[in-house]
């Protein structure tokens, strides 16, 4: 089902708290700042003559108010609300009387803007932030000192290292910026470009000019790093053993700061070739891990997403050792994607105990279970997998640069360009080209036991979104192909009880109406607010058009149940309520994907926390999703990724998603942070979904022929999968001269469909 977003542009302005605050209010903290800011307008609305001096006054109480309410949202993990608050406060300076004292004015309307501006760079929206730098030149010289770093920063994570040692170089000689914290971004930002040397002298001057102890051995570590690149290896583990030593006698063994010296550790023996190298990455997983659990149980779901979102590459660098015939790389695989389905009610210390031995014990006599992996090996980053068999040791395979792969030929374009495309017609060659089903399969097939039947794979980057199980390779012929998420929890395709099952579908919806109750108390825009912040093109609208098919595709499916609970008129609120109370859930709707920009971390920032937003950016569409945003009574109507990771999901045996691209997101090295990761990541048990944008006679014939093969004849979940596909593959049709054809035999028309259990 093709969706498509008509872009059109509109400006807003919130000029009344009580109309525009869309937030449940059962939050006392968000109810209580609105009604402050009420109050303040109140007064200022009963005092017109009161005089520009006690109007300022209030002005300036309203900012601080906006800024607190917006620092309490952000500190919750509420990003978008955060925004959201900053453009209100924003909005009360668009028709500010001139008679109020303009200076004092001016500089509260700056420190919002450089409070929005941080937020921009949190999120990971730099371009955002530099628009918002440049259309706000600073007010004074105290002023231009932040205004300076802000932008220094920005450049440093889009890569333009450049232009950032300038504005760092304007910096100096400044009061609000230290000698040592120049000389040490310089010097960070001259080691990323490669300038090895000038970045060593930076750093060493950075350590001169500070008399901060923790300061001193924290450079001293990025210093021992930097000798490790330029080949004075002796010098490098002195270092980085010095800074040590230290650090465990102030802090302890398990301090952050002792964590992050144990991964340079370990990377600078792997540099430095020492067979020392595994033991030091063993020891730092063990640190990391456990540092990581310790702090899981005190953080808010949101908190836990940045967490992971800044620490899961740093565990990633573990696979750079390319062990084989080794577990501990199959221990961080299954920890890794552990920590990306994790729920929140669980703690990391649960996947601690989960390795490659219970894997293998999981497994049949002819089975074989594959963690698909992205990494960095020589800042190179791979394809690889590491594969595990009963009576086997886990076997460590590199696969191909990731360039290398993306770039691979497709017709007139690369492999990511027909990954990627809207068009269901481009996904014909993924699913024909026989070199490059060999190139994926062939290094993994080679270690594969004899006698090898079924394989259980978590597949990892782009392979998220690339269905290697339909590939034409002879020798997976008779195999059995299981995609999971985790292959820790190893389960056969279970076909859903028909007893006492609630079934809840979810079709035929109009995107322009709003749905007939409405939801006062529990409107939640952060969906909508946040797609605005990416392009605000959006604030007029989302155009969802009219699925055609889906109300007959609905009806059709919902005589194959006895009672099922059918929705067309979907509202959001009640759509989250009642799923945790069934166990197979058909939506027949709009999904919605957006590619977020999250580029590579530049060595300064790695160790700083980072904002996890892409679970927005993804979801499926309610009714009245065209504008639902506008009306602070209803949601949204986007039910994202980030609000199903809320819900609890545990009695969801099997989803089906009729939706264009649900298993689509941002790809990272552990996969898209999509629908498909919300549900899971909620505990749903089965899921199935779609690539890309499904043909929509070939889908209803697809979903009929399932749930018959379900319902009717009493097939298992992944038989009725097959013969469902094989139905559309193989469906025949009579033209009017009497030729029969097949209108759907090509891949574009059943490959969309993957069952991931």
């Amino acid at each position: 089902m093709l969706i498509v977003l008509m872009l059109t542009v509109a400006i807003t302005t919130v000029s009344n708290v009580s109309a525009s605050v869309r937030w449940d209010t059962r939050d006392s903290v968000s109810v209580e700042y609105a009604k402050r800011i009420a109050a303040i307008k109140a007064k200022m609305a009963e005092n017109p003559e009161a005089g520009a001096v006690y109007q300022t006054f209030q002005m300036r109480q309203m900012a601080r108010a906006y800024s607190a309410w917006a620092l309490a949202l952000k500190n919750d993990g509420d990003y978008p609300g955060a925004a959201h608050v900053y453009d209100m406060a924003l909005g009360e300076y668009n028709h500010l009387d001139s008679t109020l004292l303009a200076d004092k004015i001016a500089d509260d309307r700056f420190t919002l803007l450089m409070n929005q501006c941080e937020l921009y760079l949190r999120r990971g929206m730099y371009e955002s932030a530099l628009d918002l730098l440049e259309s706000t030149p600073p007010v004074n010289d105290r002023s231009r000192c932040l205004w300076l770093h802000h932008q220094a920063e920005a450049f440093t994570y889009l890569g333009e290292y450049e232009k950032a040692l300038e504005v760092y170089r304007q910096l100096e000689g400044t009061t609000c910026y230290s000698a040592a914290s120049l000389y040490a971004n310089q010097g960070y930002l001259l080691s990323e470009m490669g300038r090895y040397d000038e970045a060593l002298r930076f750093l060493r001057q950075s350590e001169s000019a500070t008399t901060d102890e923790a300061v001193r051995y924290l450079t001293l570590g990025n210093e021992a790093l930097l000798l490790a690149r330029i080949g004075k290896y002796d010098k490098a583990i002195a270092a980085i053993d010095r800074c040590l030593s230290w650090q465990r006698k102030q802090y302890g063994e398990s301090h952050p700061d002792v964590v992050v010296t144990l991964r340079k550790r370990a990377e600078i023996m792997l540099l430095s070739g020492k067979k020392e190298a595994a033991d030091a990455f063993r020891l730092f997983f063990e640190k990391e891990s456990a540092l990581l659990a310790s702090r899981y149980d005190t953080l808010d779901p949101q908190a836990r997403l940045d967490l992971w979102y800044t620490h899961k590459s740093f565990v990633s660098e573990c696979f750079s050792l390319e062990l084989d015939r080794d577990d501990f790389l199959y221990d961080v695989a299954l920890f890794r994607r552990g920590m990306t389905f994790l729920r929140h009610e669980e703690s990391p210390a649960s996947l601690l105990s989960i390795h490659a031995t219970d894997v293998r014990r999981s497994l049949p006599k002819d089975g074989a279970a594959i963690e698909m992996i992205v990494y960095e090996c020589d800042s190179i980053p791979n394809y690889g997998a590491v594969v595990t068999a009963p009576q086997s040791e886990s076997r460590f395979v590199r696969l191909f640069p990731v360039e290398t792969f993306h770039n691979y030929s497709i017709g007139s374009g690369t492999l990511l360009d027909s990954v990627v495309s809207r068009n269901y017609l481009d996904k014909n060659g993924l699913y024909t080209d026989d070199h490059l089903a060999q190139m994926v399969w062939d290094p993994i097939l080679n270690v594969l036991p004899s006698g090898t039947r079924q394989i259980w794979f978590a597949p990892d980057g782009i392979f998220h979104q690339l269905a290697i199980e339909y590939m034409p390779h002879p020798a997976m012929q008779g195999l059995q192909l299981h995609r999971v998420v985790n292959t820790a929890d190893l389960r056969l395709s279970e076909r859903p009880s028909a007893e006492n099952c609630d079934v809840l579908i979810v079709g035929g919806i109009d995107y322009a109406h709003l749905p007939s109750a409405t939801d006062s108390l529990h409107a939640n825009h952060a969906a909508a607010d946040y797609l605005i912040t990416l392009d605000h093109r959006f604030r007029r609208g989302f155009h969802f058009p009219t699925l055609s098919h889906s109300r007959s595709e609905v009806d059709s499916l919902a005589l194959l149940f006895s009672h099922p609970e059918v929705l067309y008129d979907a509202n959001e609120t009640y759509v989250k309520q009642r799923l945790p109370h069934v166990c197979q859930a058909i939506f027949s709707t709009h999904g919605y994907s957006f590619q977020v920009d999250m580029p590579r971390v530049p060595q300064a920032h790695r160790d700083s926390l980072m904002s996890d937003n892409t679970l927005y950016a993804a979801g499926l569409a309610m009714s009245g999703a065209r504008k639902a945003f506008q009306s602070p009574q209803h949601e949204d109507g986007l039910l994202s990724a980030r609000e199903m990771i809320d819900m609890p999901l545990d009695n969801l045996q099997l989803v089906v998603l009729s939706a264009c691209q649900t298993a689509q997101g941002y790809s990272s090295d552990e996969g898209p942070a999509g629908v498909l990761r919300g549900l899971k990541k909620a505990g749903a048990k089965t899921v199935l979904a779609t690539l890309w944008p499904v043909y929509d006679p070939a889908s209803e014939l697809f979903m009929l022929t399932l749930f018959k093969g379900l319902r009717m004849e009493g097939l298992e979940l992944s038989e009725a999968f097959l013969r469902a596909q094989e139905t559309v593959r193989r469906h025949e049709e009579t033209l009017h001269d009497g030729i029969v054809v097949r209108p759907y035999e090509e891949p574009a028309y059943w490959a969309p469909f993957i069952l991931v259990e």
